[in-house]
């Protein structure tokens, strides 16, 4: 005999938030409010409730709709008497499939709003979304992690995310919409088939369900005990990771080497993890895995996914975002002053007063200085020696790592190369003792810290 659904209610959702964690007496949540039902009738559980909560609209201008769904969700709240913010985000859409572009987007907005560990957003994800999400996850190939699905609760920004209605089916939802008269919009692309989740949502997922009428409900229940399994799995790849991974965040091959492959994988997907980067597919955790194999190509050891690169340089694993360098040629002016922003390069310079080193201030007065990316063909002379070198060959003599190479800017005094920013100062320019000097800092914006060979 079926077990029957728990009842949907105010209390019901108190009871959930409790066992996912949260302090209902003292924390803050805040909901993630689309304005369709899913949403709506999370906002009218909490409403009904005695929470302390503030509403959140991401506008994500894609839809012709969205400017009437604003005002919708406005009328909503005014008749809550609720204060609902709105946020407008801008799509990227060069990155991966636009549901996953506007999913980025949205949640990078929503983390700016919990700004403390006692902001908890809420979201209103169900039952049927977390079969769908394994679904997803079992055709692309994931592992144990991905078979999880969405998370009931993790840290998330300052605070923390909680998935309240995991445990409720989208029947229970509409049920409960009904029940209470609730008004809501219909997202147009959620009955477009051409997207992943849409086909499984409306091809697949009712075939299963005529055949096993609880396909939901028992893969939701798969995804819970993976969720298990991969908190196992994670407390030996902890301890892995704590031995491969150096004091600059790196992993060390030799080191990864003294475990077996599934183990391997295991502690790349943590360090992955950890940081805050997308998860691969298996395809591609192949790949960074075959990197470590043999001798280091430098330039060719490199596997990028969304937004994401990992390079094999000596006998290390790095991981940094991706950065798009400017096509064609890039300069700009330059003053030696305080923070330069370089956002086009994932970098900034932090120029400094100093004596007997960096750029001699004597050496560069009245010209004007640019910055500009490597071309190719440069040679420059190294205060104490008497020839010029290749640029490339300094590069490689001083182990500048390869995803840099090409990014360190170049500071040129008039139309002469003077210094490679966060390196070197080349002759004439180069500070002598007694002399007033420019020492510049390089700093990756891309990933936590400063470079460690990022002073002049």
């Amino acid at each position: 005999m079926r077990k029957a659904d728990p009842a949907l209610t105010p209390d019901a959702l108190v009871s959930t938030l409790i066992q996912l964690g949260a302090d209902p007496a003292n924390d803050h949540f805040i909901i993630a409010y689309s304005g369709g039902v899913d949403s709506h009738v999370l906002l009218h559980l909490v409403a009904s409730s005695d929470l302390k909560f503030s509403v959140v609209h991401i506008n994500h201008g894609i839809s012709a709709n969205a400017d009437a769904w604003q005002q919708h969700c406005q009328q909503v709240c005014d008749a809550l008497a609720v204060p609902l913010l709105i946020e407008s985000v801008s799509v990227d859409h060069d990155q991966g499939s636009l549901e996953a572009a506007a999913r980025r987007a949205r949640y990078q907005c929503m983390a700016q709003h919990v700004s403390t560990e006692k902001h908890v957003l809420l979201t209103a994800h169900h039952q049927d979304d977390q079969a769908e999400t394994l679904l997803m996850r079992l055709l692309r190939g994931s592992g144990v992690h991905g078979w999880a699905g969405m998370r009931p609760a993790r840290l998330f920004a300052s605070g923390s995310l909680l998935r309240p209605l995991l445990g409720f089916s989208r029947q229970q939802l509409l049920d409960y919409a009904n029940a209470a008269d609730l008004r809501w919009i219909e997202d147009e692309s959620n009955v477009d088939s051409a997207h992943d989740r849409n086909y499984l949502r409306h091809e697949i997922m009712p075939l299963l369900e005529k055949r096993w009428p609880q396909a939901s409900s028992r893969l939701a229940l798969a995804a819970a005990d993976a969720l298990e399994a991969a908190g196992l799995l994670d407390g030996l790849a902890y301890a892995d990771l704590g031995r491969c991974k150096n004091s600059e965040g790196e992993i060390e091959v030799g080191r990864l080497h003294e475990l077996e492959r599934p183990r391997q994988a295991l502690v790349v997907r943590l360090w992955l993890r950890e940081r805050g980067f997308p998860m691969p597919t298996r395809a591609k955790l192949d790949e960074i895995l075959e990197l470590t194999q043999g001798q280091s190509q430098t330039a060719k050891a490199l596997c990028r996914w969304t937004n994401t690169e990992v390079w094999r340089y000596h006998d290390r694993l790095a991981l940094r975002a991706a950065v798009s360098l400017p096509q064609g040629e890039w300069q700009q002016s330059w003053s030696p002053e305080g923070v330069t922003d370089l956002p086009d390069l994932g970098l900034e310079l932090v120029a400094e007063t100093a004596c007997d080193e960096g750029l001699a201030e004597s050496a560069i007065s009245g010209k004007p200085l640019t910055l500009r990316l490597r071309e190719g063909g440069e040679r420059a002379t190294l205060p104490g020696r008497d020839h010029r070198h290749a640029l490339k060959k300094l590069y490689q003599e001083a182990a500048v790592p390869p995803w840099l190479r090409d990014r360190l800017p170049l500071i040129y005094a008039g139309d002469e190369l003077a210094a490679v920013a966060g390196l070197w100062v080349f002759e004439p320019f180069a500070c002598k003792t007694g002399d007033k000097g420019i020492r510049i800092q390089v700093r990756e914006t891309n990933k936590t810290g400063v470079w460690s060979n990022a002073v002049v």
